[in-house]
């Protein structure tokens, strides 16, 4: 019961990160479009870089079926791993440290 009550907590505050990213457009723009007002549309990938044992990928599903939006995720496993794959230009839009 504890580990389905961390595992429900780790997910809803994924799928909050996620939601809110994709709120604030801060997907990266793999193509913008012009809709006649010059405003680009954001793009259909968001990227996310977090603990792996965070991640439900099934909340990753729910996302991607609720907005549209595919998660590109990466993991890591030590800071020591998240501070050198940041240092070498890695480019996200949401990092969980």
């Amino acid at each position: 019961m504890k580990n389905l009550v961390k595992k429900l907590a780790a997910a809803a505050l994924v799928l909050t990160m996620l939601v809110s990213a994709a709120a604030l457009s801060s997907c990266r723009r793999d193509e913008e479009a012009d809709y006649g007002n010059g405003a680009p549309v954001a793009g259909d990938r968001l990227y996310f870089f977090n603990w792996m044992e965070f991640v439900d990928t099934d909340v990753l599903d729910m996302f991607y079926e609720e907005y549209g939006i595919t998660v590109i995720l990466q993991t890591y496993t030590s800071n020591e791993m998240l501070h050198i794959l940041l240092r070498d230009g890695g480019e996200y839009d949401v990092i969980v440290p």
